[in-house]
């Protein structure tokens, strides 16, 4: 648990995929560790082998960002994969600072003008 708490805050991160042996086993979650460190029963030292879940999407590379939406609202995170191998990982916080700043983008050049 201590090597994925340090993971996640040197990466300023909240979710992490879970690779064993090349095949990924799931995503860990902040929540899942603190859920397990309140109740007690584990440590710093404790593997994390139980708190791996399944709640994730995959998509590929290729994904259009239309799509991701209704991928995100089934799963906590989408895992950009190609093949076999983890990519990247996209949170509902990562889609929505993206659209956000593509809107302002598209605000900024669909501005007239000013005149001197």
């Amino acid at each position: 648990m201590r090597e994925v708490i340090d993971l996640l805050k040197s990466l300023d991160i909240s979710q992490i995929p879970v690779v064993d042996d090349g095949k990924l086993r799931g995503i860990i979650a902040e929540v899942d560790l603190l859920r397990h460190l309140v109740s007690g029963a584990k440590t710093l030292d404790s593997t994390v082998g139980e708190l791996v879940e399944g709640d994730y999407a995959t998509v590929t590379p290729a994904t259009k960002i239309e799509l991701l939406q209704g991928v995100l609202a089934d799963a906590k995170v989408a895992l950009v994969m190609d093949a076999d191998e983890v990519m990247g990982i996209v949170t509902k916080i990562d889609l929505i600072d993206f659209l956000a700043k593509a809107h302002t983008e598209a605000a900024r050049t669909t501005e007239a003008p000013k005149s001197a």
